[in-house]
């Protein structure tokens, strides 16, 4: 079994979940006015869990660990992606429910 292989894998594994998880909390700060919460005290929890989420997933692709686990990977360049990535999946999404709205 090759273990350079190995830890490439597990390298992009961590990365996937760091970019679904970046994904979630996103998701959850853009629409956090829009759900229920059992009290004031439950949203902000909630809120302040998202935007630790965020500042730990940065961290971690500034880190040392991140060169670590994906030493080919340039981790500014890579959050910088994935930041990108959100955005333009939100604005495609706005956009295809403004068509859907305007055609019917």
């Amino acid at each position: 079994m090759d273990t350079r292989k190995n830890y490439e894998e597990l390298g992009m594994a961590i990365v996937e979940q760091a970019a679904t998880d970046y994904h979630n909390a996103r998701f959850f700060l853009e629409t956090e006015d829009l759900r229920s919460y059992k009290d004031t005290a439950s949203k902000n929890s909630r809120h302040n869990m998202a935007k630790k989420t965020l500042a730990e997933i940065e961290s971690f692709f500034h880190s040392e660990w991140f060169r670590t686990v994906c030493p080919d990977l340039d981790g500014k360049k890579a959050f910088e992606a994935l930041k990108e990535t959100y955005d333009r999946e939100v604005r495609d999404d706005k956009m295809e429910k403004f068509m859907r709205n305007r055609n019917n």
